[in-house]
């Protein structure tokens, strides 16, 4: 997130949810049946995403959090 900017400049970051995350890395697909058949490979991944959310969050000024909602 350090670019090379003042202090001054605000810095944001979007940011998506660990599961998410995993998602992106290994497929949704991937994803939804790695949470029936090896859920503790894949919770090894999301906190493994948890961690790298909270890395990235920390060094900015604020956070754009999205909420989504089914209707």
């Amino acid at each position: 997130m350090n670019i090379g900017l003042s202090p001054q400049v605000l810095k944001g970051a979007y940011v998506t949810g660990p599961y998410t995350l995993a998602a992106l890395i290994m497929g949704a697909e991937e994803a939804a049946l790695a949470t029936v058949i090896s859920d503790s490979e894949f919770h090894v991944l999301c906190e493994f995403c948890t961690d790298k959310i909270l890395e990235y969050i920390h060094n900015s000024t604020f956070v754009c959090v999205v909420l989504s909602r089914a209707v």
